[in-house]
């Protein structure tokens, strides 16, 4: 099979430890057309598709992700691989022209990333044939074949290499205390010693396991030294990971994190996301030199950013610029279009 060299933008790298969805990937690989992957917020239906993606993507001739947040940004996906496979200059154009492209070669690969609404993208890929369309979504799946994600359940972590990994530098299984849960046992202890031993890691701990995304780029981060140290103590006790530039915390940390905290201090770690975005935020969104930045600072924004008296203006502000980028940057392209064709 032909396959083109196209590659996708994906909304970030999938995480290096990704345990626990082996028969949803098998589900995933050996599913028909069209195929959902279902389930509540926070479960990994990302991960799982970046992770699919990331070991069978070479058997697909190409693969394409778009953002399924609402139909304009599906309509904006689709045109962006109208632009890249054809060069078509406007959003009327590229989707008609990528949705024939599909039409008329096999074996590629769509993922709808986190879908409100289901039909937003039957209404595209019905009458296509000869590759996959995979949906994530949190919401009804619309009748269609479904991988169903729930929580997995802490307790396998029991004989988990992330179970053993966490006791490392903790006494032997046999002294820790049994409370019926020995994996919340040990997450306890090890975030216990890391209060002990440095309160602004823990904090900084408690941030990012309640931020929702099993990575985050480093560069978010203010570069200070209280952070490299606080970052390096919680790698060393295996609560987080840090690999190729990004920060990962594990899909069971995050659950733990997020069942043991009050209201008041999820409150605290998004306004210090919100602090990390804000000085990172380009001053210029008409400056093409801003936009890569624009594109990592957006997807985690939209995710921390509440809408309160507090983050409001900040959301506002981003929202603005992104979306001044965004119309400069297809004004860009279709300059070049239409240069390149007269």
């Amino acid at each position: 099979m032909q396959t083109h060299d196209l590659r996708p933008e994906l909304p970030r790298h999938p995480v290096p430890h990704f345990t626990g969805r082996e028969e949803a990937l098998a589900e995933l690989r050996a599913g028909p057309p069209v195929q959902v992957v279902a389930g509540p917020g926070g479960m990994g239906k990302t991960e799982l598709l970046l992770q699919y993606v990331d070991r069978f993507g070479a058997d697909h001739s190409l693969v394409w992700w778009i953002d399924g947040a609402g139909a304009v940004r599906i309509e904006e996906g689709l045109a962006d691989l109208g632009r890249a496979l054809l060069a078509a200059p406007t959003l009327e154009i590229a989707v008609p022209w990528a949705l024939e492209w599909l039409r008329t070669h096999p074996g590629w690969l769509l993922v709808f990333d986190d879908v409100w609404d289901v039909a937003h993208v039957l209404d595209h890929v019905e009458g296509l044939h000869g590759g996959r369309v995979v949906i994530t979504t949190a919401f009804d799946p619309g009748g269609l074949a479904a991988v169903p994600l729930g929580p997995l359940p802490v307790d396998r972590l029991g004989g988990n290499p992330l179970a053993l990994a966490l006791m490392d530098g903790l006494p032997e299984p046999e002294s820790v205390p049994d409370d019926g849960d020995p994996v919340k046992t040990v997450l306890r202890l090890v975030v216990g010693r890391i209060e002990g031993l440095d309160p602004f890691a823990g904090r900084l701990f408690e941030t990012l396991a309640l931020l929702g995304r099993e990575t985050v780029p480093r560069e978010l981060l203010p570069a200070t030294p209280e952070i490299d140290a606080g970052l390096r103590l919680l790698a060393g006790h295996r609560l987080i990971s840090l690999h190729d530039g990004l920060i990962g915390v594990h899909e069971e940390i995050q659950l733990f994190v997020a069942a043991e905290v009050g209201a008041e201090r999820r409150f605290r770690a998004f306004e210090e996301a919100v602090s990390w975005i804000g000085a990172l935020l380009p001053e210029d969104p008409l400056v093409p030199l801003s936009w890569p930045a624009h594109r990592r600072i957006m997807p985690l924004a939209r995710k921390v950013l509440p809408v309160t008296s507090r983050t409001w203006e900040l959301n506002k502000r981003l929202v603005d610029r992104e979306g001044a980028a965004a119309v400069v940057a297809r004004r860009e392209i279709v300059r070049r279009s239409v240069a390149r064709s007269g």
